[in-house]
């Protein structure tokens, strides 16, 4: 990770002087990713939240939510299986197990709670 940060440190001048946020989408636990951005402290890095990602790889989208907080700057919505690829938006496919994390029911509420720049234009 100390390579990720020394990269990422090293664009954030030329970020802040074009004003281009950076939007990160990985793989990472919600502990992982927040102490990530805790190295990173710029307002300019954000974090692109994946729907399908955090399904697939089990993550509970309330705990997702609460540690990135106000770094949350963008949504990507796909649907997918624990373990599995992308299905259908709605769908599940015959072999496919039901999730056991209603995602809508969890992440929506957990999305309301955060504060965001622009959030009071809506």
């Amino acid at each position: 990770m100390d390579q990720v940060v020394a990269a990422l440190e090293q664009v954030v001048p030329t970020m802040e002087e074009t004003g281009v946020e950076l939007h990160l989408e990985t793989s990472l636990s919600p502990s992982e990713f927040s102490r990530l951005l805790a190295r990173l402290p710029s307002p300019l890095i954000k974090v692109n939240y994946d729907s399908g990602n955090s399904a697939s790889l089990g993550y509970d989208p309330t705990e997702e939510f609460a540690a990135y907080g106000a770094r949350l700057g963008s949504i990507h919505i796909k649907d997918r299986v624990l373990g599995g690829g992308t299905v259908p938006l709605g769908r599940e496919t015959p072999t496919s197990a039901p999730s056991s994390r209603p995602w809508p029911a969890l992440a929506m509420p957990a999305t309301s709670s955060c504060k965001w720049p622009g959030q009071d234009r809506r």
